[in-house]
């Protein structure tokens, strides 16, 4: 606790002495400090703190700090730095906090940006859902998709297609991966590699080589005053897989509207196939517009998301102390609906 209190310290002090550089406003002399919580999944040694500093007014942050204590990911703070500047700077992108500095302070890297007055998209639908208005949440739920593909669009695009042996360079490890974090038997794998295999293009529509925003979710999308603001790319990093992105906002949006099943896999799994596959109810075709905005296509889009899927698992278990029994039962359920229907079409 001690130790924690004379970083805590150091970094004010820094903050302190480096206002005006930052081109902060005001007196810096009353700073305050809340540091947010860790996800509750997170392995300890691999916990990402964020404090966000106040001046007077205790609900509106002006700086936001991040930093771990595993030496092992020093080098992803300053990576996620860099990406900032690059977007915010080069790009021109202004739907970005404002970077600030990455110092080292008692040798831990930090990476200091300016706070973002708002509101995310998903606390505002869980504000919609509590009201129970369907049609407010509705239309909220277009406007959401529609800034989606706005920001993708202007990070990625233009999209030069890649092939299909480009993109599944990298699912052999995917697979070797996942056999032994959801303990398959041998020839799962085979299986579904030549699943994979049998995509009937060469080229991918919706693929090419782009920056990956890496955890692109309404969680990480504040909405206030001062516009829409994109925060969070700690897993951002250069990819062929431009759809990742497309794929995960789909799949944290689905989430959440079916919080009530996710604990049962085979309810959760059908919403699944009828709603994104089979394109029934709003949702359905909300995300399938805004897939198709991203030159996703409808048919053989199981392709895409067992590829995607696959890549989840990998991320998610990276980050995990243990993979929860839960979540391996999930995701068995998920990967052999998509198993399946592959299959199936393939069969016709």
């Amino acid at each position: 606790m001690e130790e924690q209190a004379g970083f805590i310290s150091a970094l004010r002090r820094h903050l302190i002495e480096n206002w005006t550089s930052y081109g902060l406003q005001g007196n810096p002399a009353g700073l305050t400090y809340r540091i947010r919580q860790a996800p509750k999944e997170r392995a300890a040694e691999k916990a990402r703190f964020t404090a966000l500093w106040f001046q007077e007014n205790p609900e509106e942050p002006c700086i936001a700090a991040k930093w771990v204590l595993n030496k092992d990911l020093f080098s992803s703070i300053v990576q996620e730095h860099h990406h900032a500047i690059w977007l915010y700077e080069t790009k021109k992108l202004q739907f970005l906090p404002e970077p600030l500095g990455c110092p080292e302070i008692l040798g831990i890297p930090i990476l200091i940006e300016k706070a973002v007055q708002g509101r995310s998209f998903a606390h505002s639908l869980i504000a919609l859902e509590a009201a129970q208005d369907l049609g407010k949440t509705d239309q909220y739920l277009k406007e959401i998709l529609l800034k989606a593909e706005e920001i993708l669009k202007q990070i990625q695009d233009p999209l030069q297609p890649v092939t299909k042996r480009e993109i599944l360079e990298d699912i052999d490890s995917y697979l070797l991966k996942t056999q032994k974090i959801l303990e398959w038997d041998e020839e799962k794998p085979q299986k579904i590699r030549r699943i994979l295999d049998s995509f009937p293009l060469d080229s991918v529509p919706g693929s090419g080589e782009t920056f990956l925003i890496g955890a692109f979710a309404p969680k990480n999308v504040l909405s206030g005053a001062s516009g829409t603001f994109l925060i969070d790319l700690e897993f951002s990093r250069r990819s062929k897989t431009a759809f990742f992105d497309a794929f995960s906002f789909s799949n944290s949006l689905f989430h959440f509207f079916h919080q009530q099943i996710k604990e049962q896999p085979d309810k959760f799994a059908l919403s699944f196939q009828k709603e994104i596959l089979e394109e029934q109810g709003r949702l359905g075709n909300l995300i399938q517009r805004f897939l198709s905005l991203r030159q996703i296509p409808k048919s053989g889009q199981e392709w895409y998301w067992l590829i995607y899927f696959l890549n989840e698992i990998v991320c998610r278990d990276s980050i995990f102390e243990i993979f929860p029994s839960s979540h391996r039962l999930f995701y068995n359920q998920m990967i052999d609906l998509l198993v399946q229907v592959s299959a199936a079409r393939r069969s016709v």
